[in-house]
């Protein structure tokens, strides 16, 4: 599993399950951030493919 961000922020570490996030300048001007989870299958020969989840 991954965090990240389409904002300008920094994750403390984008691999903990809950991370800090720390908003950037342009996070605070635009009064929100949007965030990204996204798990990574385990299954070797790729028929796993990643899920991601939107959040705002």
């Amino acid at each position: 599993m991954e965090w990240s961000t389409l904002g300008d922020g920094k994750f403390n570490n984008r691999r903990l399950q809950y991370p800090t996030y720390t908003a950037g300048p342009n996070d605070k001007l635009n009064g929100y951030v949007e965030l990204m989870l996204t798990a990574h299958g385990l299954a070797i020969n790729e028929t796993c493919h990643p899920a991601t989840i939107p959040l705002k």
